[in-house]
């Protein structure tokens, strides 16, 4: 093999024809230099996530059996450029971390005092987890100012039950959120991710996006990688549960007679 245009065995410093004993050695030596823990890098941790994420493809023989064929084929158009691309994956505003389906949501908080109320809106790029919290975390915040007067009672209502089922969505905003991460998992030879966020681009309603999408699908399975083993490996842990529609709820509902309480037992 010739070449390594997608960087991982470049990443973990071995040939192309490295045993796994050896790519296994020289993860370990280089992930525990540049483990965030180890207090000797200022990368926030970057390095580390970039070897691990090369032995996570070259350390499991399907996945560098699929890799080491695609470096076999000349790599054209959309995807020569990504493979060239330094694009650093979206990560949560939260968190920080690295998230394959980064989201832009906004979720409301409403005030209320008798005839006067307004909503606050908490909106950023999050991850799955992170919007969960922040969805809850918005939805208390009603339950303690919001329900002081009419109008506010109404919203807040309406509000937690619009946090509950995910808040509001940009959808624009998050199709460009993902066909960045497309270019980036492509330049980290994260080929089945690549694919399986192009598929989901496939039927983007920004037409351009929507192409390209389609053109980088087509150009990703003819390096090997089918959709649908891209989509069986993606792990996306977004959509509605009943349980936390109930703790949104709950939270809503117990908030205000924690200030109903706190406030008799001052005054006795």
């Amino acid at each position: 093999m010739q070449r390594d245009a997608l960087g991982l065995y470049a990443r973990l410093g071995v040939t192309p024809d490295a045993t796994p004993a050896e790519i296994k050695a020289a993860y370990r030596r280089l992930a525990k230099a540049a483990h965030p823990d180890s207090g000797r890098r200022g990368d926030d941790g970057r390095r580390f996530r970039e070897l691990t994420e090369a032995y996570e493809i070259l350390g499991d023989a399907v996945r560098r059996r699929d890799y080491d064929k695609a470096l076999e084929k000349p790599l054209t158009g959309l995807l020569a450029a990504a493979s060239r691309d330094a694009r650093e994956p979206i990560r949560c505003g939260a968190c920080r971390k690295t998230t394959i389906e980064p989201r832009y949501l906004r979720f409301q908080r409403v005030w209320s005092i008798a005839m006067f109320c307004g909503r606050r809106p908490v909106e950023g790029i999050w991850c799955a987890s992170c919007a969960r919290t922040a969805a809850l975390g918005a939805s208390l915040s009603s339950g303690l100012l919001g329900w002081w007067g009419l109008p506010g009672a109404l919203w807040t209502l309406a509000e937690v039950a619009r946090n509950a089922a995910g808040g509001t969505a940009d959808a624009a905003a998050g199709e460009k959120l993902l066909w960045h991460n497309v270019g980036a998992f492509v330049g980290r030879g994260n080929l089945p991710v690549a694919a399986a966020l192009a598929a989901r681009l496939a039927t983007a309603e920004d037409a351009r996006i929507r192409g390209d999408a389609i053109e980088m699908l087509s150009a990703l399975r003819e390096q090997g990688v089918g959709r649908s083993i891209a989509m069986a490996r993606l792990d996306a842990p977004w959509g509605f549960s009943a349980v936390s529609a109930l703790a949104h709820f709950g939270a809503a509902a117990v908030a205000p007679w924690v200030v109903i309480v706190s406030w008799a037992v001052t005054r006795g």
